[in-house]
């Protein structure tokens, strides 16, 4: 998997959905996250997967795994982009560099994104 252990990409994913919640608060956040791609995977599977105990891991599994990473992490990296972008615009506007429309409209799309 790309040199990363399956165990260290389901602590990320973790980390990405809910922050520095005990293991136990994210088993069935992970699974929700995980079966939009592999809708078979088992909250038992993904504790074992979690906690570095599978030998073998399944193509399908494996594949769920890094579709779901990269969900959240092109999530994290949108809504970070969102608010550089209104910061940008805050800060251009209290030096009196207003945005075009065009502009204007980009920004506030960004920010409707990130609120929904």
């Amino acid at each position: 998997m790309s040199g990363t252990s399956p165990q260290a990409m389901l602590r990320e994913l973790g980390d990405l959905i809910a922050g520095r919640q005990p293991a136990k608060v994210l088993y069935p956040l992970i699974a929700t996250d995980l079966r939009r791609f592999s809708p078979d995977i088992s909250l038992r599977r993904v504790r074992s997967i979690f906690n570095g105990e599978v030998s073998r891991l399944w193509d399908d599994e494996a594949m769920a795994i890094r579709m779901a990473l990269s969900h959240r992490r092109n999530a994290k990296a949108r809504r970070e982009f969102a608010r550089a972008a209104a910061e940008m615009a805050r800060k251009l506007a209290e030096h009196g560099v207003p945005l075009s429309d065009d502009q204007h409209q980009v920004v506030q799309s960004l920010s409707a994104e990130v609120r929904a």
